[in-house]
């Protein structure tokens, strides 16, 4: 399954929290169970540097659900204008998911 695709504004200074579910081609939610997951922020896909790994939060496994999640203090610390990042999904069996990818813009606060 390719990854699915979804650009993302971050507004700096403010929390940032994104839910997800992960279904299989017929609409089933995937169980998440013993799985790792892992996203990353980078300036460009070639990056050796990230610019963030969000936090994942509130998981209900047996749904396939989670969220991203950056606190404001992490979104106050961030420092770039456009950036690239994905999600993958690491299984206690070896495979992985790449889940999602997409473009990041960071929207500059003033009130910080």
């Amino acid at each position: 399954m390719a990854a699915g695709k979804l650009n993302l504004v971050i507004e700096q200074g403010a929390t940032f929290k994104k839910t997800i579910t992960v279904k299989d081609k017929n609409g089933v939610a995937i169980n998440l169970a013993n799985s790792d997951i892992v996203g990353v922020a980078k300036q460009r896909i070639n990056s050796s540097t990230e610019l963030f790994e969000f936090e994942i939060i509130e998981r209900i496994d047996n749904l396939g659900k989670f969220s991203i999640y950056l606190p404001d203090e992490a979104t106050t610390l961030l420092n770039f204008t456009t950036g690239v990042y994905d999600i993958q999904i690491r299984f206690l069996d070896g495979t992985v998911m790449r889940l999602l990818e997409g473009n990041i813009v960071l929207n500059k606060g003033v009130t910080l």
